[in-house]
């Protein structure tokens, strides 16, 4: 069941301020890992919370379409963030979406200005290949997240994580909800990160939930660090 759930913790003065989201089932996943893992995570995060100052402000499960998880974005960036930015010290929108050939976790590093779709999305949409924003130019043009992924992938590689950092996200729902989301960051001064995770058959639940856990931790720890301290890796493995 596609859909946003809010929130967990209180916020206070300086947080950092976590927006998650999922997929829910497309054609060839019916059961989508990525559904359990944002309608789980706040459970698990009650049971092994962060060390740093955060919010969960929302857990979402996005419906595979372009129209569903555009309005499902759109309501979390007007909903959420006009109280929160003048409050919180990081407002982070962090997605993830399955990739079923992925042996390991991908950290996307740049999404395109492109929707060319392998099948059609929930409601039927199939693109063959145009800009998912025609203002901003042709399907070359590209968005880079401002997270410092290098060192994001570091310490998780550190902490025994199998990671890496990709530059293809794709050019379905995964690719269009990362531009849609970055484009957005960059009018509200937030920032915006998708993550592939690999099946469960490949990486279990449990573990999975534990990397998400590990992954925010690294993020909002990096996000409180005064500028000059982010990549120093030893201050906060």
């Amino acid at each position: 069941e596609t859909g946003i759930n809010a929130e967990y913790g209180v916020l206070t003065m300086g947080e950092v301020i976590i927006h998650l989201t999922g997929f829910g089932e497309f054609q060839g996943v019916k059961s989508n890992p990525t559904e359990f893992l944002a309608s789980q995570i706040k459970n698990y995060l009650e049971k092994s919370p962060l060390r740093s100052p955060f919010k969960l402000s929302s857990t979402s499960v996005l419906e595979v379409s372009a129209v569903g998880c555009l309005t499902s974005l759109t309501e979390l960036f007007l909903v959420h963030n006009v109280a929160e930015i003048s409050k919180a010290h990081k407002v982070l929108f962090i997605h993830l979406g399955v990739d079923s050939s992925a042996p390991c976790f991908r950290l996307e590093h740049v999404a395109w200005n492109e929707a060319s779709f392998r099948c059609p999305d929930q409601r039927g949409w199939a693109p063959p290949s145009q800009p998912i924003l025609p203002k901003n130019g042709t399907t070359t043009h590209s968005l880079q997240t401002n997270l410092p992924l290098s060192t994001v992938h570091s310490i998780l590689k550190e902490k025994g994580w199998n990671t890496e950092i990709s530059t293809d996200p794709g050019r379905f729902l995964c690719n269009y909800i990362y531009y849609q989301s970055l484009h957005f960051s960059r009018l509200n001064n937030t920032e915006s990160l998708f993550v592939h995770v690999p099946p469960f058959s490949k990486v279990p639940a449990d573990k999975q939930l534990n990397f998400v856990r590990d992954l925010l931790d690294v993020l909002v720890q990096l996000s409180i660090q005064k500028p000059k301290e982010i990549g120093t890796d030893a201050a906060i493995v």
